[in-house]
């Protein structure tokens, strides 16, 4: 079952290629659709392999995203004069604070698998942005400088009067890269802030023996129905 999960995604972005059509749409999509009732994650929970393999990759990748950060582009150039520290902070923060959370605030109660304010205010936060929006940046500056998904060899250098498009290949990298900067330390550390606010919310003799090392179920959430519990208990 979990090659076959490893699979689909491959098979799903080799069909979206071949159609031409978005092929990390497509495989989203496969994903989103193959997850929607939690039958598989059930099947698959006692199982390590995919959790170390998420890891493995996603350590990898985000070091490889460390080493090529833009840090130089962050601030002020001759062709994008408006990046700047405090322009980019701001704009991160507007990106996480209405991104997600709004919609998912106005929408829960249509939604099945969200029952309470609490659930919808931890699903509208914890949307973390990484590898997907890197990819999609690269994939649109390269439509920018080519018309392609191919991206240039080496990045092109312009020389003023600089063109929209050229502010445009300029400007969408470094921002792309900050916010998913952000986005990894601002979601990185709220699971350690929840952790640590558990710790210390519970009483001297009840909390983890190590600190922050709690893994209950939050205050306020109700993800399991009372059919899976009944299910549970059957099965136990």
């Amino acid at each position: 079952m979990i090659v076959f999960y490893l699979l689909l995604a491959i098979f799903s972005v080799g069909v979206g290629s071949i159609l031409g059509s978005d092929d990390f749409l497509v495989a989203f999509g496969a994903g989103y659709g193959f997850a929607r009732d939690g039958w598989f994650s059930k099947k698959i929970k006692d199982a390590h392999l995919p959790d170390v393999t998420d890891l493995l990759l996603n350590s990898a990748m985000f070091i490889y995203l460390g080493t090529i950060m833009p840090w130089e582009a962050f601030s002020p150039r001759d062709i994008t004069p408006y990046v700047t520290p405090l322009r980019l902070l701001g704009f991160a923060a507007l990106v996480l604070c209405f991104r997600r959370i709004p919609i998912m605030l106005a929408t829960y109660k249509i939604n099945p698998d969200i029952r309470t304010f609490r659930e919808a205010l931890f699903c509208g936060h914890f949307g973390p942005m990484g590898l997907g929006a890197i990819f999609l940046a690269i994939e649109a500056r390269a439509t920018l400088e080519t018309g392609t998904s191919e991206p240039l060899p080496h990045p092109p250098k312009f020389s003023p009067p600089y063109s929209n498009r050229e502010k445009g290949v300029e400007m969408l990298w470094p921002v792309v890269c900050f916010v998913v900067m952000c986005s990894t330390f601002v979601h990185g550390l709220s699971v350690l802030g929840l952790s640590l606010a558990s710790h210390f919310r519970r009483k001297e003799g009840e909390r983890a023996p190590l600190l922050a090392q709690e893994t209950d179920p939050l205050d306020g959430m109700e993800h399991e129905r009372p059919e899976d519990l009944d299910t549970d208990h059957e099965e136990d």
